[in-house]
C-alpha cells in the first residue's frame, strides 16, 4: 500500500483508491466502506483496517486493504481488482465476494470464499507457493507459512467467520454444499 498519511472517514465521505483510510472498530461496532469503483467493504468488530491503493503490474489502480486483525467481508464487482494484505498472507481478486479473518493473537489468516475465487499466497519465504480457493472453500495461513489446502468448512465454521457481517437484505451467507 502506498504509504500517504491516513484520514479518518466520515458517514457519507467518498473513499477513492488514491486514499489511504485508517479504520478501526470496536467489540460490537460495524463499519461499511462503499468505495467509488464499486466495491463495498464490511469491517467487523475489533478490526484494524487500512484502506489504500496500489498499482498493479499492468499499470491499473485497484483497492488495497491492509487488515492487521479483526475481520473483512470485500465484494468486489465484475472488472474491479483488490488486494488484502495481513501479516501471514496476502489475497488477490477479481469480481469477487471473501471474508478475510486475521486472529489477534496467533496472527493467522483464514480466508473463505463466498463467490468467485481468489489467489492466496503466504509472505515472505513462504510467498513462492500460491493457491485459488474458489466459492464455499476456506484456507488458512500461518505467519511464515505457505497457505493450506482449500477445505469446504461445515455451516457453523462459515458462520462463525461471516456472521455479522451480512448484507441488508441477505439472511446470512449461504451455507456451503456437498458436491454432488
Amino acid at each position: 500500500l502506498q504509504t500517504e498519511k491516513p484520514k479518518d472517514l466520515h458517514i457519507g465521505d467518498a473513499i477513492v483508491t488514491k486514499d489511504v483510510t485508517k479504520e478501526s472498530t470496536d467489540f460490537h461496532g460495524t463499519a461499511r466502506a462503499f468505495l467509488q469503483d464499486s466495491q463495498t467493504i464490511l469491517i467487523g468488530g475489533n478490526s484494524k483496517v487500512l484502506i489504500g491503493g496500489i498499482d498493479t503490474p499492468d499499470g491499473m489502480r485497484s483497492t488495497g486493504i491492509r487488515l492487521d486483525e479483526g475481520r473483512i467481508r470485500l465484494f468486489a464487482r465484475e472488472g474491479t481488482a483488490c488486494r488484502v494484505d495481513t501479516p501471514a498472507g496476502v489475497v488477490e481478486c477479481r469480481g469477487t465476494d471473501f471474508v478475510v479473518v486475521v486472529d489477534p493473537r496467533t496472527g493467522e489468516t483464514i480466508v473463505y470464499v463466498i463467490s468467485g475465487a481468489v489467489e492466496v499466497r503466504g509472505v515472505g519465504e513462504a510467498s513462492a507457493s500460491r493457491r485459488t480457493v474458489h466459492a464455499y472453500e476456506l484456507t488458512r495461513i500461518a505467519p511464515g507459512q505457505a497457505p493450506s489446502q482449500p477445505t469446504v468448512p461445515g455451516e457453523a465454521v462459515v458462520n462463525q467467520y461471516t456472521g455479522g457481517l451480512e448484507v441488508v437484505g441477505q439472511a446470512r451467507v449461504p451455507a456451503p454444499h456437498a458436491p454432488v
